[in-house]
């Protein structure tokens, strides 16, 4: 499948880059996918500014967090595209635990 800098899709899984490693993520262990967006604030040369840092969370069935640092909006929702294609059912979204039946 597509590979990002960072992710490569597997046939048992998705694989994420960490550092100078490789994790792999199973399908069936995806119950959710959602894009986050962070705000940091900077001093540039003329004054201060405001950066946008986008990330893809993968929620594992045991509530554990995967996160994805993404280099901008377009590939978070790309990849998001691709995850809800690999692992159809999944919530792809933000939910509260109590609104997707995790606790």
């Amino acid at each position: 499948m597509d590979k990002l800098k960072n992710v490569e899709f597997k046939e048992d899984g998705i694989a994420i880059r960490k550092w100078f490693r490789w994790e792999t993520v199973p399908y069936s262990e995806i119950v959710q996918a959602y894009r986050q967006i962070a705000e940091a604030k900077g001093s540039i040369c003329c004054g201060k500014a405001v950066f946008e840092m986008h990330r893809v969370i993968l929620v594992k069935k045991s509530g554990e967090k995967e996160t994805i640092e993404m280099p901008d909006r377009a590939s978070a929702v790309a990849l998001l595209d691709q995850v809800s294609e690999a692992c159809p059912g999944i919530i792809i979204g933000y939910k509260k635990e109590e609104e997707s039946g995790r606790k």
